[in-house]
Parts: C-alpha cells; structure tokens; sequence
C-alpha cells in the first residue's frame, strides 16, 4: 500500500499526509460508536488523507486511485452520524475542505456559483451583506455544513417548506467521475445532475455547484404556539403547510425536548407540559405584515395559546442549536425519519412509550418541509464509555424505526448505518437503478464503497434483526435508572 500512495505525496506535497495520528482523525463522524462495533465491519483508518485545493487536483486523486484500484472517501464537514464520510476499506480519505468560497455571483438572474465545501451560513451571509441575495434553504447544522455534502444527502431543512427540497435548487454543478474525468452536470447532461442528488458521494466528487437564490429578505415574523396534546398540534402543522403563501419554517418539538433541554441548562422559559409548534415568515415588508395578519386571524379563530413573542423569537434564534440537548448525555442516540405528517402524533406518542418502557426519556423535534411530509428526529441520552448498557440501547434506534414504517416513514439518509433499511427507504426498482448507475460510473466500486447500496455481512437484515432483538431483550433484563428528565 506505501508504493501505491507515495505517488500522492509527491502530487500534493504537503497536502498529503499518512501521519498516523492525522490518520486517526477521520474515522469518526458526529457518531459515538464503540471500536467493537466498528472494527468487525470496517476499516475505518485511511491509508492516506489528501487534501486537493482545486477541481484538477480532485480529478489527478481520482486518476491515481482509478489506476492503483484504491477505495476513496470524499469527506468535507462530515456532519452526519451514518458513516457517509468515514472509510470502510481504508485507501484515501479525499478532504475537500480547500474547495471553498463563493467563485460569482449574478444577481440578475439570483444565482451564485460556489465552491462545495463552502458551508451554508458563510455563504448566506455574505450573499445578505454584499449582493442583497439569501440562500432559498438550508440545514439546521448550517454553521458547519457544506453545500456539495446537503446537496449529496437528502436536502431538507429550514426553507424547505416554501422553496422545496434543496436539489431542485441546483442549477448545475461540476463534478469528477471515480475515473478521474471532469464533466459539468446539468438536467440534461449524460449522466445527469440528478443521479447525483443524493448519492452521498458515491458516483462522482462535486466540486462546485450553482445555485438559484431568492432576495434577501427584508422582514421577519416568528410565532410560538403550545399544545397541551400532540394530536392538536398535529393539526396545526397540517394547517400551517397548507396556508398560502407558505410560512418559511415551521417547526415542532414534544415536551420531553424542552425539559431535557433545560435539563442541559438551556432555560427557553417555555412552559415544561407543553408540546411547541413554532412558525416562521420572511419576505418583503408588504408579505410579512400580511402573514401577521393571516397568522393572527388563525391563532384567534383555532383559539391556539400563542406564547409570548420573546420566546417565539428565541425558537429562531436557536435553530441551529438543537443538538445543545447533548449536554444532558453525554452521547446522543436516536432516529431521524421522514414520515407523513398525518403519523406524526402517532410516531411521538410511540417514541414516548418507548422510552417510558426502557426508563429512559425520549425526545422528538423536526420540521414540516412540505405539506404532506415533516422529518422529526427522536434522540434519547445514552454514554458511549460504558460499552455495555451503550450498546443496549442501540436497539431502541430500530424500535424507533419500526414505529414510523407502518404510518409511512422512512429513515432520513443512509450512509452505511441505515443500508439495513432500504427496503423502507426505496422500492426495488428505484434500488435497481441506482446499483445500475454505480455500476456504470464506478465499475470498480472505488467511491465512498460500503455506503447506500447494500449493507455489510453482519448489517444484512437477518444478522441485523437478530443482533437487534438480543440488544431489546437485554435491555428490558437491565432495564437502566436514574437518567429521568427531572
């Protein structure tokens, strides 16, 4: 393997390194999982970690693998927890994080051109402050994400609701083949720029991206209504997705979430019994003053308990601070779905009763993206340095699962952590047509191998099933105390 990497090392100089700790550096991903899980199915230590500073460099990487037949990684913010950007069979961890900034901007047509390791908050604000221009949607980890990495994943967020799911907002992108070839993708490009939404970088690198923008907003309004049961506030997402013009954001979280996030010490002063449903309008003057208006009339007729406005502005301001309910775990455990709004008291009530069975309290928060669909993410606190009752607990992430498939859900991405579920997540045509894909653009296999097609050995539904069943079984046998929310 040395002599197949050292022509790396020559090609980027000190932008390539097989420094071990360096190394060790990418084989993790927002994820907390114990080595005795990881090791028996992968191999997550990269050979060599390059990191290319222009579309030529990613294409030479990707000549050298084609030719040497190295497995390769792309991997910019790495802010999922499936293992999308983690190594499976060691080779070259490609980090893309010089391909960075906006490279124009056309405000006639509200349109930039960007780098894809450029993250979404950067962007959006320079887009305000320079060209009066605003992003249509962006993830609630926008601080840290990367357009190329949601562009490559699912691609729904906040602003979804109004403007839709992000890959309908890239225009055109430029992209390097597992061969090494640059090609631009457009809708009619051949391969075209949709086989690669959502792919998580399994058929080519994106490097940069085009992107339809709207103005940047000149007003905003946030409301903060609360429900005493989830079934009420069911039906006020339903009614506020199908309002016309849409809200920019509508989001929802159960009570449990507001007493571990106070648990966490985050006080958002919203009352602790109470199940939130907070709505969002930006635009123009005009449009936001006629939303507060629509919004009032609704409030008024419904006879909803809207909160005060402070705290309706402080949901707003936090919404990339969701991940703060860390704090009370140490580590994170959960489930992000996509389910039909139509389930989602359903799905709550049944997470909620999962955690009440297994002493541990579960919490659910999301968004409504489209007026049929909202994508909740239920999390409960575990600690990975306690392998045993850590493990146990990873069976409540499949019970969680099984309670949204049957009211129409699905996992929400793939990565390597979800390859159990594609049957959920796609029929088997469509799961036909990628593997046709793959096989076309990377006949070899060496693109981010291991993700979204099929799962490893031991993740193959009948290896999974059973290791999940004895993980449930022994959980109910040390059935774990003292992590209430209080």
């Amino acid at each position: 393997m040395r002599k197949k990497v050292e022509g790396l090392l020559v090609l980027l100089g000190k932008r390539a390194t097989t420094d071990p700790f360096e190394l060790a550096l990418y084989q993790y991903d927002l994820a907390a999982v114990p080595a005795l899980l990881s090791r028996p199915l992968f191999r997550t230590l990269p050979d060599v970690v390059v990191r290319p500073s222009s579309l030529e460099e990613v294409s030479s990487v990707l000549k050298h693998a084609a030719l040497h037949r190295l497995p390769v990684t792309p991997r910019a913010a790495a802010s999922t927890a499936y293992y999308n950007a983690v190594p499976t069979r060691g080779g070259i961890l490609l980090d893309l994080n010089g391909l960075r900034g906006i490279l124009r901007v056309d405000r006639e047509r509200a349109t930039a051109t960007v780098m894809a390791a450029t993250r979404w908050k950067e962007l959006d604000d320079e887009l305000r402050y320079k060209w009066g221009l605003a992003v249509k949607s962006y993830p609630t980890s926008a601080p840290a994400s990367t357009v190329g990495g949601w562009f490559s994943m699912e691609g729904w967020g906040v602003g979804s609701l109004q403007h839709g799911c992000m890959h309908g907002q890239v225009l055109r992108a430029q992209a390097v083949l597992p061969g090494g070839e640059m090609v631009e993708l457009t809708p009619n490009s051949d391969p075209p720029l949709s086989w690669f939404a959502g792919s998580e970088g399994t058929l080519g690198v994106i490097t940069s991206l085009e992107l339809s923008l709207r103005p940047a907003p000149e007003a905003e309004c946030h409301h903060l209504i609360a429900f005493g049961d989830f079934g009420p506030l069911q039906e006020a997402a339903g009614t506020m997705a199908s309002l016309e013009p849409k809200p920019y954001h509508v989001h929802f979280a159960d009570s449990t979430f507001t007493r571990v996030i106070k648990r966490a010490g985050f006080d958002t002063g919203a009352p602790l019994e109470l199940h939130l449903l907070s709505v969002h309008y930006q635009g123009s003057r005009a449009e936001v003053k006629a939303a507060e208006g629509l919004m009032a009339g609704i409030i008024r007729e419904k006879g909803w308990k809207e909160l005060d406005r402070d705290l309706a502005n402080q949901e707003w301001e936090n919404r990339f601070s969701e991940i703060r309910a860390k704090r009370a775990g140490p580590t994170l455990l959960g489930a992000e779905v996509m389910l039909p709004v139509a389930g989602l008291a359903r799905y709550v009530q049944a997470a909620r009763g999962l955690g009440h069975k297994a002493g541990i309290p579960i919490y659910t928060y999301g968004a409504v993206v489209s007026p049929d669909w909202c994508q909740p993410n239920s999390f409960f606190p575990t600690d990975e340095r306690h392998a045993r009752p850590y493990l146990t607990a990873l069976g409540l992430t499949k019970a969680l699962q099984d309670r949204a498939a049957p009211l129409g859900g699905r996992p929400y991405g793939v990565g390597v952590w979800n390859t159990p579920y594609l049957g959920r997540i796609w029929t088997s045509g469509v799961r036909r047509e990628r593997r046709r894909r793959k096989a076309r653009l990377d006949p070899h296999g060496i693109l981010n191998p291991g993700k979204l097609y099929a799962p490893p050995l031991l993740l193959h539904k009948p290896f999974f099933g059973l290791g999940m069943n004895v993980l449930a079984l022994l959980r109910r046998l040390a059935r774990p105390a003292g992590l209430g929310v209080g």
